[in-house]
């Protein structure tokens, strides 16, 4: 039974299907009211997961967060833990994306590569942003913040509908900072040691006169996102699975695959030569593909864990819609044109995707694009920024993220990975850990 609202022509209800707060799939009910003619109707919003396989071997999540923009436009978010969902207007996203991708370019202090900066240093970019991240968490119902409390550690956000963006990163869950705040003195250590013991110890705990970087969402949990899967399908979807659907945390630089721009200059040229001798020291195949072409015939031979690509974005005027497009070696692909044989090989479960070139900043469509079409093609996982950041940055992030699984000893997720990399970065005074974004399954 449903309660409907007065003056409702068509009643609409979504449906989400979870399994320990992991949102398997979300559909929509559209049913007629009172004298109003039409059909019911259910279709498959997003699906994440078509199969119910292997669910109670995997990680479970503490929560989850469904993305979506009502059929007025104005963007909303459902809140869930176990049985209770609770559902809250967030008309205030509207142009946040933008607002933050300009600040943290303006703001963001970036170390020449293979150099540190304190992290005192990115106080102007941290502080303002911990203001921002404390609004959003104040902006959601109080019923829905009790389902999310500090022993959080996994979080799933799940985008309902394509466009939809929660930046969750950035939401902050300490006090509300003084103006003349500053950041904590143990935040250094606490981003590089054990964060726990100084999350549970401080003394400057729920002080506003400071700011610490571990009361961020980005650098306190692990996040899981999942992009939109595009246009809705009538009812359920439910799939058999063949083979493995995760590469079960196989080492992610068992074999990588590298592609890069014709458009990078000639340090960053150098830099990718640095970054493949520094792949080979601790991956056991490396190959560089030129092209997509290239690229395609490499996959197909090697069936890479990983595939490093540096393209150059653009869209294609010439074409109504302006569809995006990368380029590789001097040749562009057409976002429709990405097959799965640029993304998975036949002897490989799905791989890890690092989109990290010039211009594949999620500033507005094209980026976000890539990352379904990526993950439709048999991506396990789709990394990009929501800034634009030159080659020597990317390759000094990757030659760190390189690093952090050599130590790791192939014991953590990659969403751990992810995490402990941006902890380490921001403590090097490195903003650039603030610009990453990660789509897709964060257990790899």
């Amino acid at each position: 039974v449903f309660d409907v609202p007065p003056k409702i022509e068509i009643y609409r209800a979504r449906f989400i299907i979870s399994y320990h707060n992991r949102v398997l799939q979300t559909l929509i009910l559209s049913a007629p009211v009172g004298t109003v003619k039409g059909d019911f109707v259910l279709e498959a919003e997003n699906v994440v997961d078509p199969s119910f396989e292997g669910l109670a071997k995997r990680p479970k999540f503490d929560a989850a967060i469904i993305v979506n923009d009502s059929p007025s436009g104005i963007p909303a978010a459902i809140t869930m833990k176990g049985n209770e969902a609770i559902l809250a207007n967030m008309e205030h996203l509207n142009g946040l994306k933008e607002d933050l991708r300009k600040f943290i370019l303006e703001k963001a202090a970036f170390p020449p590569p293979g150099r540190s900066y304190a992290i005192k240093q990115i106080a102007d970019l941290i502080i303002p942003l911990s203001k921002t991240g404390k609004n959003l968490w104040d902006e959601l119902p109080k019923n829905a913040k009790g389902l999310l409390n500090e022993k959080t550690q996994h979080i799933q956000i799940v985008d309902a509908v394509s466009g939809a963006y929660f930046p969750a990163e950035f939401i902050y869950w300490g006090e509300y900072p003084d103006n003349d705040a500053k950041l904590c003195p143990h935040g250094e250590k606490a981003l590089e040691s054990d964060s726990k013991a100084c999350l549970e110890n401080c003394t400057n705990k729920d002080n506003p006169k400071f700011v610490c970087p571990l009361d961020m969402w980005g650098f306190r949990m692990v996040i899981e996102r999942q992009p939109a899967t595009g246009e809705p399908q009538l009812g359920f979807i439910l799939r058999n699975t063949t083979g493995s659907q995760k590469n079960n945390r196989a080492n992610i630089l068992d074999n990588v695959v590298v592609s890069v721009s014709n458009k990078v200059n000639s340090a960053s040229k150098n830099a990718v030569r640095g970054l493949v001798k520094k792949l080979e020291k601790v991956s056991q195949k490396v190959s560089i593909a030129k092209n997509w072409k290239e690229l395609a015939a490499t996959v197909n031979k090697e069936s890479p864990t990983l595939l490093i690509l540096l393209p150059h974005s653009g869209v294609d005027a010439t074409i109504p819609g302006k569809p995006p497009k990368l380029e590789l070696g001097g040749e562009w692909l057409p976002r429709g044109a990405l097959k799965e044989a640029h993304i998975i090989g036949p002897k490989s479960d799905r791989p890890v995707v690092l989109l990290l070139g010039c211009e594949t900043k999620i500033a507005e469509i094209p980026f976000l694009n890539f990352i379904k079409r990526f993950k439709d093609c048999g991506a396990a996982m789709v990394m990009g920024t929501i800034t634009q950041i030159d080659a020597l940055r990317t390759v000094d992030f990757v030659k760190r993220l390189a690093a952090e699984i050599e130590t790791s000893g192939n014991t953590k997720t990659f969403g751990e990975l992810l995490l402990s990399s941006r902890r380490n970065m921001l403590a090097k005074g490195d903003g650039y850990a603030l610009s990453l974004l990660a789509y897709g399954d964060s257990d790899q």
